[in-house]
Formats: C-alpha cells, structure tokens, sequence
C-alpha cells in the first residue's frame, strides 16, 4: 500500500511528521496531538510506543531534539514500509 492522501495511515504518517516539526518548534501540546492522532491509527505499527514514554513533563528545552528525532525516525521507517508496499 502506498502513501495516498485518501489513507487514513497516510494521514497518521504526515501526523508523525507534524508531530516532529512541531516538537523542534517547542510547541509540544501541538506536538503531543498529532502525536496521538497518529498513534491511534498507527499504534501496531510503530516500533516503539512512544506515548508511553513520552509525557509532556519528560520534555525539556534539552531533550526536545532528540524526541524530534525519535519521532521522525519512526515516520522514516513506516513512510519506507508503505512506499515498499510491506503494510
């Protein structure tokens, strides 16, 4: 299955991006929302569960790159997988 703007896991992929983008910025509420719209619809394919780890207490001016990261690592790995057709 490809990416297509019509999918819902298309949409929860892009909200991964977003979530990432937004993280960077320091707006982690907006952050947080795409985060978990995307892993409602994304939650068994994501290799790690990253609303269990991520709270918005855990954030910090230090860490918010590396939870930016983390994020797009995942959109990378699952955006791959759809172009592959794998999901």
């Amino acid at each position: 299955m490809e990416l297509n703007s019509k999918s819902k896991q298309s949409d929860a992929v892009g909200d991964l991006y977003r979530s990432a983008l937004f993280m960077v910025k320091g707006q982690t509420d907006l952050s947080l929302t795409f985060l978990k719209k995307a892993q409602l619809v994304l939650n068994e394919k994501m290799s790690v569960p990253l609303l269990e780890n991520l709270t918005k207490e855990k954030i910090t001016k230090d860490n918010q790159s590396l939870w930016a990261e983390k994020i797009l690592d995942q959109y990378c790995r699952l955006k791959t997988a759809f172009n592959s057709s794998n999901y």
